[in-house]
């Protein structure tokens, strides 16, 4: 195996009977629409990192740009969460998602065309929804900023993609089901479910009083935890014992990770309403459920870290485990750190601050990112045939990665309690605390700055693969046209 540990001879799975069709065959069926999607996924992901620079070069420089409202901070935030989430994360998964059905159920993928056009029209629907965010179109509820109609544009094109994901389940070999096979299942199932009821309850039929922030903050729990989480599972739970050669550990615990998580993982959400007008039983719910959902991350420790810890060697020489290693400590510690700040008398010095901000940036960047980002590694030289040009430039994008990450999170988790406790005393000015967040501004600037060098190194190692693939397919088409021409000139 290559030091990025991208091509290899044949995958730990490779061997299940039975398997009619060849690999080569399988990644064939869904070459193009996950393709897409991981493109598109890195597209979203420059565009929702840009926002995300020029959201703190706002917090910085008010002044800067101020005649522009589409450039304000209040703007730019949701537009960043909404591309990232939505266009990173969720094409990311969708994509290395398809993969993994096609490998696991040795089958090819079903309609690649028409998921092909589900991505197509889910790139349409986000570009409108972030506009009108930016135009100033927004709902105002966290996680539901886009319009209603982006929302819906966004579901049907969903439609596309699950219902023929579920199909090439539904084709699938006989044989035992992973529990790569379990999340994903449960993700394409859950969010739909989930953006239906959130759009008919807060945005499309408003319900009265607080029952809309319930909704709002539910959904956002369940976008956490019911579907970026379980397409990340997924994908650890394959890579690591296919790339490593050994199982996990304790696998059988993972069908009570999968219910669990199935359980609490959206009603964590009403956790974020502590202090807020409505009923107390919510809010204790989900304190409850947080604090639940450290059975699920349990598990997952139980069942990777011992083989992760087995091949130390083996996860510093390649650069999947890299990423994977570090993804599942993110989980681990993200979730740690919210089941310790669930709790009310936590909650009145964090909730609000810059430490919850921290907790919920190193779960996308730090959880979903680095596994989807992980896994493109081992996915795309199969879809491609050919290794990565450059080793060099993927040791570039994991360690710009990783210290921009920690650039970003420690200092906003560390000042965000001083931040807290400031807050909650009257005798400290509010211009004081705001002046003393400037440093962990300029601290974030920097780190988002590797992080952007780090993710556009994986985009040039991406369109050089593309350019070395292609290439010869256009100079035989480029030779074809060109003699095809000189015999008409001959003819005539």
């Amino acid at each position: 195996m290559s030091p990025t540990g991208t091509i290899a001879k044949t995958d730990a799975l490779a061997d299940s009977p039975p398997a009619p069709p060849p690999l080569a065959e399988l990644d064939a069926s869904c070459q193009l629409p996950v393709l897409y999607f991981l493109l598109s996924g890195l597209a979203w992901l420059l565009v929702g990192s840009l926002l995300q620079f020029e959201a703190v070069v706002r917090l910085l420089f008010p002044d800067w740009c101020a005649i522009c409202p589409a450039m304000s901070y209040g703007r730019l935030v949701p537009a960043a969460e909404n591309a990232l989430v939505y266009g990173f994360a969720s094409q990311m998964g969708l994509g290395i998602g398809l993969w993994l059905l096609a490998r696991l159920g040795r089958t090819p993928l079903v309609a690649p065309g028409l998921i092909a056009a589900g991505n197509v029209l889910w790139n349409l629907a986000l570009t409108v929804g972030i506009l009108a965010i930016l135009l100033g179109d927004g709902t105002g509820h966290a996680g539901l900023e886009m319009p209603a109609y982006s929302q819906w544009m966004l579901l049907a094109a969903y439609m596309f993609v699950g219902i023929w994901a579920v199909q090439t389940w539904a084709h699938h070999s006989s044989g035992p089901l992973y529990a790569s096979q379990w999340f994903l299942l449960g993700a394409l199932f859950w969010f739909p479910w989930l953006l239906t009821t959130a759009q008919l309850v807060v945005v499309t039929f408003p319900g009265r009083g607080v029952l809309p922030a319930i909704t709002a903050a539910w959904f956002v729990g369940g976008i956490q935890h019911l579907w970026l989480t379980p397409l990340a599972l997924a994908a650890i739970y394959y890579f690591i014992p296919v790339i490593t050669g050994r199982p996990l550990r304790n696998y059988h615990l993972a069908v009570i990770a999968f219910w669990s998580l199935a359980l609490f993982g959206a009603w964590s959400g009403p956790a974020r309403l502590i202090g807020g007008p409505v009923p107390a039983w919510i809010v204790t719910s989900g304190i409850v459920a947080t604090v639940l959902l450290l059975i699920p991350v349990t598990i997952v420790a139980l069942n990777t870290w011992p083989v992760l810890g087995s091949r130390l060697g083996q996860v510093c020489q390649n650069q999947v485990l890299r990423f994977l290693a570090v993804a599942v400590v993110c989980f681990v510690l993200v979730n740690l750190g919210n089941a310790v700040n669930a709790f009310r008398f936590r909650a009145a010095v964090t909730h609000l601050t810059l430490n919850e901000w921290a907790r919920s940036f190193a779960f996308l960047h730090g959880f979903v990112a680095l596994t989807f980002l992980g896994a493109a590694y081992h996915v795309v030289p199969r879809l491609m045939r050919r290794d990565w040009p450059s080793p060099r430039l993927v040791s570039v994008h994991f360690w710009f990665s990783i210290l921009g990450l920690a650039l970003v999170v420690i200092p906003a988790a560390v000042d965000g309690l001083r931040q807290g406790r400031e807050l909650n005393d009257a005798t400290v000015p509010a211009a004081r605390i705001l002046e003393q967040l400037r440093s962990v501004f300029g601290w974030r600037v920097l780190g988002l700055t590797l992080m952007g060098a780090g993710n556009l190194a994986f985009v040039t190692n991406f369109a050089w693969l593309l350019v070395r693939c292609w290439t010869p397919g256009f100079k035989s088409a480029v030779a074809f046209f060109a003699n095809e021409a000189a015999k008409s000139v001959t003819a005539r």
